[in-house]
């Protein structure tokens, strides 16, 4: 099987383009025990992102090439045992031309995972044997039971504590600017523990 090569940044995909653009991949889970890396074609459901100094090619199956062009980590459930699981997907590649988004099966073997196929199901367990995904065939690929976690969001509500007047009646109506911010609670904790600090 091909995999990265140390001395060129490529990643190669045994899937073609026409492979990964039918059944409407764009948001599903492909596993691919061709592609050397886990790749995700979606910036926005990145929880945290870094570019790539260096843009790195990935060649497909018919031999065309796209190119990553970050990298980072993505918070996820995985079904299995008829539940979801909170879990994080790191050191995923950012491919946007991608048409889908790829499981790799030596990247989740590097991370003491294992892979077993077994007819038209396939399973990924821990590293504790514990079953923690689960997949099935479908049209010649495995698409397996994995989603994107949604961002957390939170309705902030400020106003400038000088405009109220205490003359007022007790019965006036105070004006708030409601808004909603898409970010990540480590950096809403980090901003609040830095204003309440001045």
């Amino acid at each position: 099987m091909a995999c990265a090569i140390p001395d060129e940044d490529i990643e190669r995909v045994y899937k073609t383009k026409a492979k990964l653009c039918q059944c409407n991949l764009q948001h599903r889970w492909l596993i691919d025990s061709g592609a050397s890396w886990t790749m995700c074609s979606h910036r926005a459901w990145f929880s945290h992102f870094t570019p790539l100094s260096q843009h790195m090619r990935v060649i497909l199956g018919d031999n065309s090439a796209i190119l990553a062009i970050g990298s980072g980590w993505l918070s996820v459930q995985m079904f299995a045992n008829g539940k979801w699981i909170n879990s994080v997907l790191q050191d995923v590649l950012y491919v946007p031309d991608l048409h889908s988004n790829l499981l790799s099966v030596s990247h989740l073997v590097c991370c003491s995972a294992e892979v077993h196929f077994l007819g038209e199901d396939c399973h990924v367990y821990d590293r504790r044997k514990s079953l923690i995904l689960e997949g099935g065939l479908c049209n010649n690929l495995y698409i397996m039971k994995l989603q994107v976690s949604g961002p957390v969001t939170a309705n902030v509500a400020m106003f400038d504590s000088h405009i109220m007047d205490i003359s007022q009646p007790s019965d006036c109506t105070l004006t708030m600017r409601l808004t909603s911010s898409f970010t990540s609670l480590d950096l809403w904790h980090h901003r609040l523990g830095h204003l309440s600090e001045q």
